[in-house]
């Protein structure tokens, strides 16, 4: 079905299984994504992690390489001053307006 759907499975890293239940090991999860979207992230891999507390393994999608990502970004804070600023509401509408898709909700 995925082949014919035009999807490729970008492989991933760590165990080979992301379910176990008894003597069963099956890797149910995988990360399809179709041409475009490999061109767009040519780095992207993906990582099995170990199960915590439950008979299924998260898995991880790093859109780069591991060498490539900066540790040193800060990373994204929120200042609640931002609220009150007079184009809050006009920007947050603009950006989420650039890629609808990605929050269905509406403001």
């Amino acid at each position: 079905m995925a082949r014919d759907c035009n999807l490729i499975d970008i492989g991933f890293q760590g165990a080979p299984f992301t379910w176990q239940r008894g003597k069963v090991y099956v890797r149910l999860d995988r990360v399809l994504v179709n041409i475009q979207w490999q061109l767009e992230y040519p780095d992207a891999n993906v990582f099995h992690l170990s199960p915590l507390k439950s008979d299924h393994s998260m898995i991880r999608l790093n859109l780069s390489s591991p060498l490539q990502s900066d540790c040193r970004r800060r990373p994204f804070r929120f200042e609640a001053a931002w609220i009150t600023h007079l184009e809050f509401q006009s920007v947050l509408r603009n950006s989420w307006n650039v890629a609808p898709d990605w929050n269905k909700k509406k403001i």
